[in-house]
């Protein structure tokens, strides 16, 4: 599976409320943010200072999608 960096952390909670774990990890107020609905996992990554492809893994890890070997 992969993640779409263009989804938005509301459809990416709604569809996998697992990864709200990832965010209160990460000390990022994604989960209830009235802006949820309009910020990308990009936008996210960006703002927050954090490596896009770290998080992605972090949030597939979360939703129990590994990489495959």
């Amino acid at each position: 599976m992969k993640l779409d960096s263009k989804m938005t952390v509301g459809e990416l909670v709604t569809r996998h409320p697992s990864v709200m774990e990832v965010f209160i990890k990460r000390r990022m107020p994604c989960v209830g943010c009235p802006t949820e609905r309009f910020h990308t996992i990009e936008d996210i990554a960006r703002i927050n200072g954090i490596v896009l492809e770290h998080l992605l893994k972090d949030l597939l890890d979360a939703i129990g999608v590994g990489e495959e070997t």
